[in-house]
């Protein structure tokens, strides 16, 4: 199983958040609701295909956090 960790510093409390994988043609490739009480996370990445991809968090007040990883 592969896995990859997220850590996240958030500036505001976040009860909720939807976090998102892009392909680097935009595509959403992946969509996770995620319980926001900690700074990191493991995500099983097993079902992606090597390349670049953008991961987005996004809180139900609209903030948005983004980074780049690239899975070899």
């Amino acid at each position: 199983k592969e896995e990859i960790k997220v850590s996240l510093t958030l500036s505001e409390d976040v009860d909720l958040g939807s976090l998102k994988f892009y392909d680097m043609g935009g595509r959403e490739v992946r969509n996770f609701e995620v319980q926001v009480s900690g700074n990191i996370y493991q995500i099983d990445i097993s079902g992606l295909p090597n390349g670049i991809y953008i991961i987005s968090l996004e809180n139900k007040s609209g903030s948005k956090q983004s980074g780049k990883f690239i899975k070899r």
